[in-house]
């Protein structure tokens, strides 16, 4: 049987945020976000922002500021947070949420499920979710995973903030490298 992998860099939000509505890639002003964010872009063959008040969004997707966290929510809310971002994943990312002006017409939506299925025969397919999120935001959305399809990596699981700055720091030289490698595409 041959598998092929597609990698989904899942990157969170951040508290400091642009004044004015802007593409997810650049409302998040946080250097810990600039550097997940630029290392998701040139790594992984797509990456999302797992926003507490959005929950998966397009980088390219316009959103007002907002101040939400899942560090303030209860339990029960994280995990509805967790399950409805591990069904972005499979079915289609987005939901339509106040102060989410682009969505769905003018970004893709992910559909890992629909890609897995359409996999030719004696083929598996599996996609690589690589967490760059603090324990809040990854918890919620490991917990709601059921199946075989995703696989789950947390590469800088444990690290406080400075020590996953310079992370990126060291592995930014080698992530254009890793960009280049071939990879099946998802049906958008």
């Amino acid at each position: 049987m041959t598998v092929q992998r597609i990698t989904i860099g899942l990157v969170a939000c951040a508290a400091t945020k642009a004044t004015s509505a802007q593409p997810a890639r650049l409302l998040y002003r946080s250097p810990l976000f600039r550097a997940a964010s630029a290392y998701a872009a040139a790594v992984y063959d797509y990456w999302f922002v797992l926003s507490a008040r959005h929950y998966l969004v397009h980088p390219d997707e316009e959103l007002d500021p907002y101040d939400a966290t899942l560090n303030r929510m209860s339990r029960d809310d994280r995990e509805h947070w967790g399950r409805y971002v591990e069904g972005n994943l499979r079915l289609g990312h987005g939901a339509r949420t106040e102060g989410r002006r682009t969505w769905p017409v003018t970004t893709p939506r992910l559909q890992a499920a629909a890609w897995a299925l359409a996999a030719p025969e004696g083929t598996l397919r599996r996609a690589g979710l690589w967490f760059h999120a603090g324990a809040a935001y990854v918890a919620p959305v490991v917990a709601a995973i059921t199946g075989p399809l995703f696989e789950v990596h947390t590469p800088l699981a444990g690290l406080g903030i400075g020590q996953q700055l310079a992370w990126y720091t060291a592995h930014s030289n080698h992530a254009e490298e890793r960009r280049n490698r071939s990879s099946d595409a998802l049906t958008w």
